[in-house]
């Protein structure tokens, strides 16, 4: 018989998980955008706004550790309402181990509904077809 999969307990956002959260998001936009060097200190401002704000309006959920839930794997930021995704992260060291694939099930159980989504990572491509991610559409942000 094969290993048993790891269990990847979910969990609501708690305000605590919020710089590690912020600090994985912000670094995913670096590596994603080639281009975010060049964007002024105020723009870049007003979106580390909104994305705080996000974390108070909408869907986000954690995955962590069985034993210490203060140790976050991966994270979601979704608005159910309204289908739209807004990213999905996994800690490098834990990805293709079925973290992303959890938390995205967790929010989203149905994967043929038709997602919108507001950011563009370079791994968007892994869950885009899979999920159904039909419309990038970042002006949802900050709505």
């Amino acid at each position: 018989m094969g290993q048993a999969k790891p269990v990847w307990p979910v969990r609501r956002y708690r305000p605590d998980d919020k710089n590690r959260i912020l600090s994985d998001w912000g670094h995913t936009n670096r590596s994603a955008e080639k281009d975010l060097r060049w964007v002024s200190r105020s723009a870049y401002d007003r979106h580390h706004a909104n994305l705080e704000a996000l974390l108070h309006t909408a869907d986000v959920y954690v995955a962590c550790d069985q034993e210490k839930d203060s140790v976050i794997y991966g994270w979601i930021v979704a608005d159910v309402e309204f289908d739209t995704l807004h990213m999905a992260f996994v800690r490098y060291d834990f990805r293709r181990n079925g973290i992303g694939t959890t938390l995205l099930r967790h929010v989203f159980p149905d994967e043929s509904r038709g997602l919108s989504y507001t950011h563009r990572t370079k791994d968007i491509k892994l869950v885009k077809d899979a999920w159904n991610l039909a419309r990038f559409a970042p002006e949802l942000i900050g709505r």
